[in-house]
């Protein structure tokens, strides 16, 4: 994931506005050809390109909301190229929150709520419906949700 973000950030910087076109096509980049090949007709934004960012962000950041038990499910991993971003004003049901993900030295990425209004439950884990964790792996993720990034109790 860390590669396929990185190529199309890169991809969409070369664009006017950072705006991903509905196609393009790619050959191998140099100094000469850093740029992507275009296809003429292609028109942008298109919806798929206008929300790629975001799924990226989401899929970045393991962010997964269930708005009716008031949970926003965490299971960040930031790249090393992009050590930190903020998430402000978030809506998860009745309740929005703006929280800060960073890389600590050991490349672990940790995250502090900056703000936040209504009741929201946060826990560090991937989705529920994730297929790659165990119970073991559930119990400590929840564990250590209930302490926080932060080292202490919630």
């Amino acid at each position: 994931m860390h590669r396929l973000a990185r190529a199309i950030m890169e991809a969409a910087s070369l664009f006017e506005h950072c705006r991903l076109p509905e196609v393009f096509g790619g050959h191998p980049r140099t100094r000469e050809t850093p740029f992507p090949g275009l296809y003429t007709k292609a028109d942008w934004p298109q919806a798929w390109s206008a929300s790629a960012v975001f799924t990226i962000l989401q899929a970045l950041l393991g962010i997964y909301p269930f708005a009716p038990a008031k949970i926003l499910f965490l299971d960040p991993h930031l790249p090393e190229w992009l050590p930190e971003i903020t998430v402000e004003r978030m809506r998860v049901g009745q309740a929005t929150i703006s929280l800060r993900f960073y890389r600590s030295e050991n490349g672990a990425t940790r995250y502090e709520i900056k703000d936040q209004e209504g009741i929201l439950h946060l826990v560090r884990q991937p989705s529920p419906w994730s297929q790659s964790l165990g119970w073991r792996e559930r119990i400590k993720d929840a564990v250590f949700s209930a302490i926080g990034s932060s080292g202490k109790a919630a």
